[in-house]
C-alpha cells in the first residue's frame, strides 16, 4: 500500500497518492496550507519533511527540505499538486536528494 503525501486543507489532513485525484468538495475551503512528504534517504530510513504550499490559481507547489534523522544526509524534493473547488492531485515530483516513497 503507497505512503500517502498528506496536506492540510481547511484544517483537515487529506491524504495523497500520486496521481490519483481526491475529492474536497467536503471542505469549507480548499487551499492546501502545510504538506508532509515522506523521503527515503539513501540510508533507507524514512523521514517525513514538512513544507508550507504555494499556490498561483490551480498550481499549487511545495518545497520539502531538510535532513536524515539517522545519517544527517540532505534530503530535498518538490512536489506540485492540481487544485480545483471539486478535488486535488499530486501530479508532479522532483526528487533533488532523498526519494519519495510511494
Amino acid at each position: 500500500m503507497p505512503v500517502p503525501v498528506k496536506v492540510k486543507i481547511a484544517g483537515q489532513m487529506v491524504p495523497l497518492v500520486f496521481n490519483e485525484p481526491v475529492s474536497i468538495t467536503h471542505l469549507s475551503d480548499t487551499t492546501p496550507t502545510e504538506a508532509f512528504a515522506p523521503v527515503r534517504c539513501a540510508c533507507a530510513v524514512v523521514n517525513v519533511l514538512q513544507a508550507d504550499v504555494a499556490c498561483i490559481d490551480t498550481c499549487c507547489r511545495s518545497r520539502h527540505v531538510g535532513t536524515c534523522e539517522a545519517c544527517g544526509d540532505a534530503l530535498e524534493l518538490e512536489l506540485q499538486y492540481t487544485v480545483s473547488d471539486e478535488r486535488i492531485t499530486l501530479d508532479v515530483v522532483r526528487e533533488k536528494r532523498g526519494t519519495l516513497v510511494r
